[in-house]
């Protein structure tokens, strides 16, 4: 199953604010997530695989046609909350 976060937010009909207590990070975090600015790093992934049971996976973060967030975008953006 190919779900994106925003699409899983989305048909839960739960709020970024709601989402991002429920894995401990901040809205800004979330909503880089969803606009794949920022991946998150891997103790977020775990909690979004969990709280989402397993409907958003890691994988579902990788933009494998081109698009994703690359490393280099991602040192420039640091956001020290996430």
């Amino acid at each position: 199953v190919d779900m994106k976060l925003e699409t899983y937010l989305l048909s839960m009909g739960i709020g970024q604010k709601d989402f991002a207590i429920m894995i401990g990070e901040s809205v800004s975090c979330v909503c880089n997530y969803i606009s794949n600015i920022r991946i998150p790093k891997p103790e977020i992934m775990r909690k979004i695989y969990q709280v989402t049971k397993g409907l958003v996976q890691p994988n579902d973060f990788y933009n494998l046609d081109g698009g994703a967030a690359n490393s280099a975008d991602q040192d420039e953006t640091e956001d020290k909350e996430c």
